[in-house]
């Protein structure tokens, strides 16, 4: 019975040494189904921008959150698929469908692999109170900030970061503006909020621009046909990525 007290004492505590701005995103990003098409301008150094397409499933439960994401375009990727289990015990998983071969290959849940790991770091999932110790910072130009360090080693494994610089819109409660930091200081990658709008009561980015600084790539991201409605379990399966 003493253990039973102690183990819920230190359990309460843990929910209630969750940030409170972070808090405030969880509750008004309170979808449990997501899906959106989305439209991504891509532009590396120099070179001329590069448009492709892609259908976005994401749900989210007690569990963790599952996404999937499938490229409608150019043609030579059309099908390619990414899905991603990131679960609250961070037994995260990772696959890639490749449409041409007919085969599932799965990858490393790790940082390594920059187009999972770029693509996971966008504000398409909920903030993941699982790898990140939050603290509040003195505001900056008018704007919440909020500092995320890493809980353990395998937050940056999983990751590819150490430490996150968030800034939070106190009326919206949404994150405008994410500073991402590598194991060795320095940032490696900035996201930035270009527009967001209300769907049935629940606040979605719907345009946002990311800039990493180790691949020199540039890339505006637009949501459209964004839904909450209902998906299928089966979808966020390897099974189902063989069917596409």
């Amino acid at each position: 019975m003493k253990l039973l007290v102690i183990f819920m004492f230190v359990f309460s505590l843990q929910l209630f040494s969750l940030d409170k701005n972070i808090e405030n995103i969880l509750s008004n990003a309170n979808w449990s189904n997501f899906s959106a098409d989305m439209q991504l301008d891509l532009k590396r150094g120099k070179r001329e921008t590069i448009t492709k397409t892609m259908a976005v499933k994401a749900i989210s439960n007690k569990d963790g959150q599952k996404i999937l994401a499938m490229f409608t375009s150019p043609s030579n990727m059309k099908g390619m698929t990414f899905l991603a289990y990131c679960n609250k015990d961070l037994s995260d998983k990772r696959y890639i469908y490749l449409r041409t071969l007919r085969r599932v290959k799965k990858v490393p849940a790790n940082g390594d692999n920059f187009m999972l790991r770029d693509f996971l770091s966008l504000y398409l999932l909920k903030p993941r109170v699982e790898l990140w110790d939050y603290t509040s910072l003195p505001e900056k130009d008018g704007r919440v900030v909020v500092k995320a360090v890493a809980k353990s080693k395998k937050t940056v494994k999983i990751t590819g970061y150490k430490e996150l610089m968030i800034f939070i819109d106190k009326k919206k409660n949404i994150i405008t503006k994410t500073e991402f930091i590598g194991a060795n200081g320095k940032t490696r990658r900035i996201q930035k909020v270009l527009e967001s709008k209300t769907i049935n009561n629940i606040h979605y980015i719907t345009k946002m621009e990311t800039i990493d600084l180790d691949e020199d790539v540039k890339a505006e991201i637009t949501l459209t046909n964004i839904s909450n409605d209902k998906i299928s379990k089966k979808v966020f399966t390897t099974r189902y990525l063989k069917t596409l």
